[in-house]
């Protein structure tokens, strides 16, 4: 039987001093956990302000550059020589390819904006080779114009479209009825929008006038791809009426 009498026995109970160091070794210990992770979000805070600075400043310089090859350009532009009231009206050239010093003026000017070019980034470099281009052809350099054109499509970016439009424009001058197309088809195949329907609408005027089942054709992948556009109008006004194109899987006979 137990004994009734037996004290009850008490559990350890650390002394003072004791509690005090496990109290202090574990603030401590979380002391030093929160201190680790704080040096720790702090190199990675410094690391994301640091790529902010870089970025900020990178994208200031662009700014900046892009802003002052504008402003190259425009100084130019001032320079261009003066166009008659008949040319405007479309009475006279703009200008006169014997007047070798309004020549001379126009290359100098074209070779302006080609350094303007080369001393920009960005979307200015394009406005800068368009003008460029533009300059040329009233210089009477075609070779010139075809270089610029070129190089702009070779450059890729939001100035590709206009250099493939002025190569066509070339190749249809030049009577290459089939690399203007080409080159019109790349621009409707790769832009959406204004511009697809634009270089459609050139294709179907171009095969107007040498196939009228393919300008038929083109007709209806244009009203498929644009069958809200405004410029359905214009192709319909465009040149002779075209023939209907023929119903997929009906055989002719």
């Amino acid at each position: 039987m137990a004994d009734n009498n037996a004290p009850n026995e008490i559990p350890d109970i650390p002394d003072e001093e004791e509690e005090v160091d496990l109290v202090f070794r574990t603030e401590m210990q979380v002391r030093n956990i929160l201190l680790g992770y704080w040096k720790h979000s702090l190199v990675i805070v410094g690391a994301g302000l640091l790529v902010a600075l870089v970025i900020g400043l990178y994208l200031n310089y662009v700014t900046d550059a892009v802003r002052a090859g504008s402003e190259a350009v425009a100084r130019i532009d001032m320079d261009q020589p003066e166009i008659s009231q008949a040319a405007m009206m479309g009475l006279a050239p703009i200008d006169d390819p014997a007047d070798t010093a309004r020549m001379a003026e126009l290359e100098a000017l074209a070779k302006r904006y080609e350094a303007a070019a080369d001393d920009t980034t960005g979307a200015a470099v394009g406005e800068a080779l368009l003008k460029a281009a533009e300059t040329w052809q009233r210089a009477g350099k075609p070779a010139e114009v075809e270089r610029l054109y070129t190089e702009l499509v070779e450059k890729g970016g939001l100035f590709t479209t206009a250099g493939r439009n002025g190569l066509a424009a070339i190749k249809l001058q030049g009577g290459d009825v089939d690399g203007a197309v080409a080159l019109l088809r790349a621009v409707a195949d790769a832009e959406q929008g204004v511009f697809a329907e634009k270089a459609l609408m050139e294709i179907i005027r171009v095969e107007q006038d040498r196939d009228l089942s393919k300008a038929s054709e083109l007709l209806e992948e244009f009203k498929l791809r644009f069958p809200n556009s405004p410029r359905l109008d214009e192709l319909a006004l465009s040149g002779p009426a075209l023939p209907a194109a023929p119903a997929a899987g009906v055989n002719g006979g």
